[in-house]
């Protein structure tokens, strides 16, 4: 039975497309922080001037710091999904950093606070904004990977009109919830996204990069159609007809010394290609 390649490759387009609504993180944090600063609810709670306004310095150092805690995120992205995986690293920097970030700036009622807040909401989306298009690099077929990972920029515009919306449906407030309802809606984009990552699958380059060969068939058969991949994939490692959904471990000799045929060789440049696939 024929099968067309965007049938076959689906799975894969579609979980890209989900994982770039991280960028959502970034540009609502981006946009909800200039209507915050300008909220007359939140002057009056923040100020800490005679005229109930914030010093030009205090407005920089609050809108500034999330981009140094964005910097410090960009620098550990690497390093953090290749100790816990592209999957889990982008779970904990969501879940755990980010979420961090929105409750301080939620439970804040003064500057220090919600400052620190602001710099922990900021690591996090710094290591989500690099870990993102590692993941959907590494799942995504290459003739429309490009497409993929801009969609992520995409988000993030999408992010940024959200936090308009929201701003201004909360600005009238006389009370806290006109700065705090704004940053608590951040937990909702996270929560999407961390129970998706729950369903999603390990990318299969880094399970290759981590010897977890046993682990690539299943995983490729949420990115594939199962019958294509339980079919090409053995001949890649045991040379098998018939593929199980785990592929038992490779032997130590064959995992320290890595084939060098041709076929071998196209499967480590690209795993997820349709052009590696054994004849």
């Amino acid at each position: 039975m024929e099968y067309s390649v965007l049938t076959l490759l689906r799975p894969a387009i579609a979980i890209g497309l989900f994982v770039a609504f991280g960028g959502v993180l970034y540009g609502y944090d981006t946009g909800t922080i200039s209507g915050i600063l300008a909220m007359p609810y939140w002057l009056q709670e923040f100020s800490t001037e005679a005229n109930g306004e914030i010093t030009p310095a205090q407005d920089s150092l609050i809108v500034s710091i999330l981009s140094a805690g964005t910097f410090f995120g960009a620098l550990c992205a690497a390093p953090v999904a290749d100790f816990l995986g592209r999957r889990i690293g982008l779970m904990a920097s969501a879940g755990l950093v980010f979420n961090l970030g929105v409750i301080l700036q939620t439970a804040s009622t003064a500057q220090p606070m919600f400052i620190a807040g602001r710099f922990f909401a900021g690591l996090g989306v710094g290591l989500i904004s690099a870990m993102i298009p590692m993941y959907q690099s590494e799942t995504a077929p290459k003739w429309i990977r490009g497409v993929i990972v801009g969609s992520y920029q995409l988000a993030i515009t999408i992010g940024l009109f959200l936090a308009a919306i929201v701003n201004n449906s909360t600005k009238d407030r006389n009370d806290s919830g006109s700065y705090r309802i704004p940053i608590a809606v951040q937990f909702l984009w996270s929560l999407i996204l961390v129970i998706g990552l729950f369903i999603l699958p390990e990318t299969p380059r880094y399970l290759i990069k981590m010897d977890r060969y046993e682990k690539v068939c299943s995983t490729l058969a949420v990115l594939r159609d199962n019958t294509h991949t339980f079919g090409r994939l053995p001949k890649l490692f045991h040379g098998s007809a018939s593929c199980p959904l785990r592929i038992p471990p490779l032997p130590k000799s064959l995992v320290r010394s890595r084939p060098t045929t041709s076929t071998s060789s196209a499967w480590a440049r690209d795993p997820t290609s349709t052009a590696s696939r054994a004849p």
